[in-house]
C-alpha cells in the first residue's frame, strides 16, 4: 500500500472485525457508512476509488453486495456499514541472540516493500530498519547490535509496516 486514507485502518489480531471474520493476521480494513442516498453515493465513489488502486478485478460495490448478500444498498431504505478486510501476511519467523546482536527473521510475501518495514526494540530505544531477503524466499532478516552493558533480559519487539503496527512480541533474551 503506497498511501493512507482516513477510511483505511490497521487492526491487530484481537480487533472485533478480525475475530468476527476469522482473520489470523493483522489486517487493513477499509470502512464506510452512510445514512442517506447522497452520503451513500459519496461513500460508494470513495470506496470505488480506493479499491480500484488495490485489487483486480474491480466489481461495482452495490452489485457485489446484491449478488453475495441479496441486499440492495444505495436505496433510501438502507444505511450501509461496509468493511473490506485485507490481511497483512507479515509475521515473526525466528528471533536469535548471537553474542551482542539480535537477528530477526520475518516471513512476508515477495511483494513486501522492505524499506517500509521497521522493528522497534522498545526497551532499548533502538530500531532495525534494514532487511535482506533470503534468495527468492518469503523470509527476510534484519539485525541490530545491542549494547554490551545493558542487563535487559526481556525485550518487546514491535513490527511496523508503512508505519502501521503489525505485531508486538515479548522475547526472552536468555534462553
Amino acid at each position: 500500500m503506497d498511501y493512507k486514507s482516513d477510511n483505511i485502518r490497521t487492526y491487530s489480531k484481537s480487533h472485533p472485525h478480525t475475530e468476527l471474520f476469522g482473520m489470523v493476521e493483522p489486517t487493513y480494513a477499509l470502512t464506510q457508512t452512510g445514512t442517506n442516498p447522497i452520503e451513500s453515493a459519496d461513500i460508494q465513489r470513495t470506496i470505488q476509488e480506493e479499491l480500484q488502486g488495490h485489487a483486480e478485478p474491480y466489481e461495482y460495490l452495490a452489485d457485489a453486495i446484491h449478488a453475495a448478500l441479496d441486499l440492495r444498498f444505495w436505496s433510501p431504505a438502507s444505511s450501509p456499514f461496509i468493511v473490506v478486510l485485507a490481511p497483512i501476511p507479515i509475521t515473526i519467523s525466528d528471533i536469535q541472540f548471537i553474542n551482542e546482536q539480535i537477528l530477526v527473521h520475518l516471513r512476508c510475501p515477495l511483494e513486501t516493500q522492505l524499506n517500509a518495514l521497521r522493528i522497534i526494540l522498545l526497551e532499548l530505544h533502538k530500531e532495525i530498519r534494514h532487511f535482506d531477503r533470503e534468495g527468492d524466499s518469503n523470509i527476510v532478516s534484519g539485525s541490530r547490535v545491542l549494547s554490551q552493558n545493558n542487563n535487559i533480559t526481556i525485550l518487546r519487539l514491535r513490527i511496523l509496516y508503512h508505519g502501521d503496527e503489525i505485531e508486538t512480541r515479548l522475547v526472552n533474551r536468555d534462553p
